[in-house]
């Protein structure tokens, strides 16, 4: 079994550039960093600005209130959206957490 190490954006400033963090984690040493919907970005556009760095996308995080019944339903809308999204940037895994 082959092992990828990748390393998570938030470390950094939120006011950083993409491209910066990106750029910082490859130079690092690392192979990936995780990949969500953002905007309006393609999971096709985000595939092509990670391998301009040298990077694959990794899998997203997704948080929800999970234990309030009332938003099961977005919940679970923006979870497809989330999924559907991990499998088209080439991730099997997608890590779930409450807000």
């Amino acid at each position: 079994m082959t092992w990828q190490i990748g390393c998570g954006q938030i470390t950094w400033n939120r006011a950083t550039p993409e491209d910066r963090i990106l750029a910082e984690i490859a130079q690092a040493g690392y192979e990936g960093a995780p990949a969500g919907p953002q905007g309006n970005r393609s999971p096709k556009e985000t595939v092509e600005l990670f391998a301009r760095h040298g990077l694959k996308p990794a899998p997203g995080y997704f948080s929800a209130d999970w234990w309030d019944a009332s938003q099961r339903a977005a919940i679970l809308e923006q979870a497809d959206r989330y999924a559907n999204f991990a499998r088209e940037v080439g991730c099997t895994e997608l890590y779930v957490a409450p807000s």
